[in-house]
């Protein structure tokens, strides 16, 4: 992530990188969110996390178009939360 954050000035490339870090973090934040709900306190189902995603993802798309700021960050956060929401194989949380 270093060398893609690479610009002229010192400050752009820290900006860059600590954008980048920060909408990581709050991706994973946010998708971890996503499957607390979708699965409460049981093992959960491909069904419930099919009906959260369906109810989050319009608002996420819409974000993803119109939310103001870098480009790349926005890609990061809404990308991130995607892979962890949706990720049915995390270690002890899984439908098997």
């Amino acid at each position: 992530m270093g060398q893609l954050t690479l610009a002229r000035f010192r400050g752009d490339t820290t900006f860059g990188l600590v954008a980048r870090i920060i909408s990581t973090f709050a991706g994973g934040l946010t998708g971890a969110a996503i499957w607390h709900i979708s699965t409460g306190e049981a093992k959960g189902n491909p069904y419930g996390l099919a009906v959260t995603c369906a109810v989050a993802f319009p608002f996420f798309f819409y974000g993803r178009l119109y939310w103001p700021g870098p480009s790349v960050s926005n890609m990061i956060f809404f990308t991130t939360t995607a892979l962890v929401g949706i990720h049915p194989l995390k270690k002890g949380y899984h439908w098997g």
